[in-house]
Parts: structure tokens; C-alpha cells; sequence
């Protein structure tokens, strides 16, 4: 009898220890499909923003009001966006609360949704027209004490990812640094033009000129396109040299004038050149002084046609 006692004091033990000590249950973290809007345009850097929602369904399995009565319980979720590059700014709540009510019935599953938005950015020094990869993970902490039965360790992790661009922005420099020249008649004038690209893609520059001088005796030629790395995509080549090349008009006797032109710089992506960038311009002006003489190789070559007509015609005779 003393030992079937016992072991009826022991059961009773055991059944009011589980009633009033903390019971662990499985949680899980999931994410909402349904309530996730995670889809980010191509951003315009330091300008344009957009908004992510990032929304989770946390089911920690069954809890019950233990013996004494039963209160509402806070549980907090943890939500993280963590990008592959820091010029990717993120802004927004990483953590959120919500109230767990306990309930008497223990095989009853409780299922709770909770969501974050963020508000997406970035900068110029992100390499345009890459997609760049952001993680997300939201897990929910440990919950203790309170009216209902507590979670002994935090829930699973529900990982997720998304994408993120920045449009193309241009930012080149250009610089000449002798913009006026002198030069004699019918004479090549080159002027040298220092490209140096500090924007977020590979650029390509296009030239054409704007202005140009009255008279049909001057004359130039445009360089061809030029096309630099990014520093921010990690390029070698940021920085180039074009050439400008302006011919000086002629007349016989003394020529004493000067022109002026202005050169026009178009940008666009290089790796996709519907997305066009800032438009520059230089000036350069020509001074043309001295005396022009007429080459003697025009009076050779007639010298030589009538000789040879004289021979052709000795030879008739």
C-alpha cells in the first residue's frame, strides 16, 4: 500500500509540475507570399525611393492557460534586411510586437501575422545597372512568463531575397585646358579634350558640333567615341583623351581672323544606351594670323602636261 501511495503522490507531482512550469513548443516562422511586396524598380541614386513590405505568419503550435488563470502575453519579431553592397540604404522598423492570448483548449493551434516596411535608397556610388542581391530573414524571440504556456527558444529563421538597381547616372567631366589657339593658314589645330567619368556605369561619349564659324573655308573634325569605366564598378580605364581638330581657312596674301566652336558631348550607358545621361559643352576659338603662298606643286604639274604634249607632238612631226 505505502508503495502504490507513493506512487500516486508522484504522478500527482509530475501532473501539477507540467501544469505550472513553462512548456517548450515547436515555432515556426514562415513568410507571407500573399502580403510580401518586395519587387524594387530601378532607382534614380539619391533621388528616387521605393517600399518593401515584408510580411510573416509565426504558428507556435498549441499553447494552454496553466492553473491559476491566464493573461496576454507580447511576443517580438525580429525582421532584417541585410544587402551585398552598404550603398544600398535601408530604412525601417527591424523589430515588431504582438500580443499572444492564451487559450484553454490545448490541442488548438495559434497562428499570428505580423509585417515591416522599409523604405529602400541608394547612392551614387552603387554600380549602375547590376542587380545587386538583399537578404531578408524575421525570426520571433523567446517568449517567458506571462498567462500562457512559454516558448523555451527562439523560432525558426524564414529567409527570403529580393534585388536591387540603380539607373544610370552620369557624371562626366570635361576639360580643355588651352581653349585658345593661334595658327597660320590652312594649318591643323588640334585641341585636346580630358574625359573623366565619376559616374555609377560604364559611359559612352558621343561629340558633334554645335556651333561652327561662317565661312565655308573652315573646317573640323569631331573625335570618335569614347567609352569609360565606372569607378564604381571597379573599371580601369575612368579617364581618356579626344582629340578636337580644327583646320584654319586660307585665302592668298595676309590672313588675319579668328572662329569659334562649341562642341557638344552627348552620354548614355554604354551597356545600354536608351538611358542617356547629362549633355556637356566646350568652347574653342582660332586665331589665324600670317601669309598664305600658294603651294608650287599646282604649277609643276601643269608644267609637266604641257611638256609632255610638246613631245607627243615632236614625235608626230
Amino acid at each position: 500500500m505505502k508503495t502504490q501511495s507513493r506512487i500516486a503522490i508522484g504522478a500527482i507531482a509530475v501532473m501539477a509540475m507540467m501544469m505550472l512550469s513553462p512548456i517548450a513548443m515547436a515555432q515556426t516562422v514562415t513568410v507571407d507570399s500573399a502580403k510580401t511586396k518586395d519587387q524594387v524598380p530601378p532607382l534614380l541614386p539619391e533621388i528616387e525611393t521605393a517600399q518593401v513590405t515584408l510580411a510573416y505568419k509565426y504558428d507556435f503550435g498549441n499553447p494552454v492557460t496553466p492553473v491559476g488563470g491566464a493573461s496576454q502575453t507580447t511576443a517580438t519579431a525580429t525582421i532584417q534586411i541585410k544587402c551585398t553592397d552598404p550603398n544600398i540604404i535601408v530604412t525601417g522598423p527591424e523589430s515588431t510586437t504582438f500580443n499572444i492570448s492564451p487559450t484553454e483548449n490545448s490541442g488548438a493551434s495559434s497562428t499570428f501575422e505580423y509585417e515591416s516596411k522599409f523604405t529602400i535608397a541608394v547612392t551614387r556610388d552603387l554600380p549602375g545597372l547590376k542587380q545587386i542581391r538583399c537578404n531578408t530573414e524575421s525570426f520571433v524571440d523567446a517568449i517567458q512568463g506571462g498567462g500562457t504556456a512559454p516558448i523555451a527558444d527562439k523560432s525558426n529563421t524564414a529567409p527570403g531575397a529580393f534585388t536591387v538597381s540603380a539607373k544610370f547616372y552620369s557624371v562626366v567631366q570635361a576639360k580643355v585646358a588651352q581653349q585658345i589657339k593661334q595658327a597660320g593658314p590652312q594649318k591643323d589645330v588640334p585641341f585636346e579634350v580630358q574625359l573623366d567619368n565619376f559616374g555609377n556605369a560604364r559611359t559612352q561619349i558621343n561629340f558633334e558640333i554645335n556651333e561652327r564659324p561662317g565661312g565655308d573655308k573652315w573646317s573640323a573634325v569631331v573625335p570618335d567615341d569614347v567609352i569609360l569605366d565606372s569607378p564604381a564598378s571597379g573599371g580601369a580605364k575612368t579617364s581618356d583623351t579626344a582629340v578636337f581638330t580644327v583646320t584654319t581657312p586660307f585665302k592668298n596674301g595676309w590672313n588675319n581672323e579668328q572662329g569659334t566652336y562649341r562642341l557638344k558631348m552627348k552620354t548614355f550607358a554604354a551597356d545600354d544606351p536608351t538611358q542617356e545621361g547629362v549633355e556637356l559643352f566646350t568652347n574653342v576659338l582660332v586665331r589665324v594670323r600670317g601669309v598664305y603662298v600658294p603651294s608650287l606643286e599646282p604649277f609643276v604639274m601643269v608644267g609637266a602636261v604641257i611638256g609632255s604634249a610638246l613631245i607627243a607632238r615632236q614625235k608626230l612631226q
